[in-house]
């Protein structure tokens, strides 16, 4: 939410762009899979949505904590296929 400079409580895709500039990948595409219901903007929700599934699909063993063998795994699977929405959730 950094990235809200107008404080509204959402980012429209022109602050997300704005202020993705030094992130992986392409900021449009990474902005289109976080707006998961397409309404030009990305809340809290989606975030954390995005989030949560991003986590769910690292911890390989579902513990409920992401070892570093995990998160490297995770990283070379995303650079494997491109990077993409793996990536998308802010890192």
């Amino acid at each position: 939410m950094a990235a809200d400079t107008n404080r509204d409580g959402r980012v429209s895709r022109s602050e997300f762009v704005a202020t993705m500039t030094n992130g992986k990948g392409d900021p449009a595409k990474r902005f289109a899979h976080l707006d998961r219901n397409s309404d030009g903007s990305v809340d809290r929700p989606e975030i954390d949505t995005a989030a949560s599934e991003r986590f769910h699909r690292l911890d390989i063993n579902s513990d409920g904590r992401l070892t570093r063998e995990e998160r490297k795994a995770g990283h070379a699977l995303a650079t494997n296929r491109g990077a993409g929405p793996a990536d998308d959730a802010g890192e």
